[in-house]
């Protein structure tokens, strides 16, 4: 049975895209079934994954305009559903009151043919992020050292906590880890560091830590379309990228073996 660890963040900028198909990678590389559901209109995850304006799309699949598998493309990393630039109407589109469950059916569907399946979502309070929370298991916040970026956890973990406490319980999931994206041994990044962990103390359940180090290189696969693994597997990035990766196994082993 696959898990969904989906990467959130309501502001943009803060590497959610690049830890997504970083972590999506390293999970490949260890010899995991990866599937990427790109959610973000940008389309990011898509196009950084090699994909250019590939046919079919998640929009399609949530409208039945194709079938599920039919909307998964092979890369040599791992699975892609790409995104759609219509998802920037997404509120407009996915208004009927099961729309919000649309997500979740196709995770279910998916979730025998994949051990993990990670979602890239846009950084915005929409109905594609409340679609996230209601099919993920776990989630994952990416974020810059500014107070604005660490606010935004703090949003996530609220919209969370009304989920899972609401009439209907639609929502069964934790932050499980935070990434601090960017990461230099500065006095601002270590504040930050500091202002994470005494966050988290609140937080139900463990929640890790993780710092990726800055890095130029990540600027540069942006324009080669390819994840950093493949490009510069010892980058420093890289390296912080594969422990993330490895503490993913650990919750998703720990969750199957009981």
């Amino acid at each position: 049975m696959g898990k969904i660890f989906a990467l959130c963040s309501q502001k943009g900028g803060t590497a959610k895209t690049s830890s997504a198909i970083e972590i999506a990678t390293c999970l490949h590389n260890e010899g995991h079934k990866v599937l990427l559901i790109d959610l973000d209109q940008q389309c990011d995850s898509t196009r950084n994954s090699g994909l250019i304006k590939p046919e079919n799309n998640i929009h399609k699949i949530f409208q039945q305009e194709c079938k599920i598998l039919d909307g998964i493309y092979t890369t040599e990393w791992y699975d892609v559903i790409p995104a759609s630039p219509v998802l920037s109407k997404a509120d407009i589109i996915y208004t009927e009151r099961d729309d919000v469950f649309l997500l979740k059916d196709v995770c279910e569907v998916l979730s025998n043919k994949y051990e993990f399946i990670i979602i890239d979502n846009p950084p915005a309070r929409n109905v594609l992020l409340n679609m996230t929370y209601i099919a993920a298991d776990y989630i994952i916040c990416p974020t810059l050292s500014d107070d604005n970026s660490i606010l935004g956890i703090v949003a996530v973990a609220q919209d969370l906590k009304k989920l899972r406490e609401s009439r209907y319980k639609e929502s069964h999931a934790y932050i499980i880890g935070i990434i601090l994206a960017i990461y230099e041994p500065t006095n601002s990044h270590k504040k930050a560091l500091s202002s994470l962990k005494k966050l988290t103390e609140d937080f139900p359940g463990d929640v890790f830590i993780a710092t990726v180090r800055k890095s130029i290189k990540m600027a540069e696969i942006k324009t080669l379309h390819m994840p950093l693994q493949a490009y510069e597997k010892y980058n420093n990035a890289s390296l912080d990228y594969k422990k993330i990766a490895k503490r993913i196994i650990d919750i998703y082993e720990e969750d199957i073996n009981g």
